[in-house]
């Protein structure tokens, strides 16, 4: 296992940009493995460096402010904040310096992942009535 520092610096390396084919909640799933193998534990300090990691979607930092400002939140509260702004802040994020072919882009991978969710939830689906007989 690397050394802490090492730890925490891989962990401050990690950031989220628009042009990383990625989703804001992607980028804090991976955040979140990494606080934890870098052993960090208090919510507020996992939201700050969460929060801290979010340079390339501005309009989502600043909706997401008041969870660091005001302390005393979970991570699962930050979490849900994030799934229900990301769309919003990436039509933002889409018009902030990009091209309407990327927004283009952005809206068949949204189309592409929800369609392997159906699929997944439609193999689950199968394999309970499966289980059930």
């Amino acid at each position: 296992m690397p050394y802490l520092a090492t730890r925490l610096s891989v962990v401050r390396a990690e950031t989220f940009h628009w042009n990383q084919g990625r989703t804001p909640a992607e980028y804090i799933a991976k955040k979140l493995c990494l606080l934890r193998m870098a052993n960090i534990t208090d919510e507020d300090d996992i939201i700050e460096e969460l929060h801290r990691g979010l340079v390339g979607a501005p309009s989502l930092h600043q909706h997401l402010d008041k969870y660091v400002t005001e302390g005393g939140n979970s991570v699962s509260e930050y979490r849900r904040a994030v799934g229900r702004l990301q769309d919003s802040a990436r039509r933002e994020g889409c018009c902030y310096g990009r091209t309407a072919e990327v927004g283009v882009v952005w809206k068949l991978e949204d189309l592409i992942r929800k369609r392997e969710r159906e699929r997944e939830r439609e193999r689950e689906r199968v394999l309970c009535d499966c289980l059930k007989t």
